[in-house]
């Protein structure tokens, strides 16, 4: 059983070692298993694009999404 982190502000949070399975729900509502799938490999393509103009309705998720990868927790996704 996963955690439930839904509302929890984790801007700041050191994050390093932390341990998500599929199931623990995250600050934004979807569950480890859907960021993985589902997010993390659009933001990741949209990062390698372009990172140096992240639109203002993805910026929050942009940095959701570096403070995971700086912990270690996002795996590198094929091309």
């Amino acid at each position: 059983q996963g955690a439930d982190l839904q509302g929890a502000d984790l801007q700041g949070a050191y994050l390093q070692g932390a341990k998500f399975d599929e199931n623990t729900r995250i600050d934004t509502g979807e569950t480890w298993g859907e960021y993985l799938k589902e997010v993390a490999p659009v933001l990741q393509t949209i990062i390698a694009l372009d990172s140096t103009d992240i639109p203002l309705l993805l910026r929050p998720r942009y940095q959701q999404f570096l403070a995971y990868k700086e912990a270690g927790l996002i795996p590198n996704f094929a091309s």
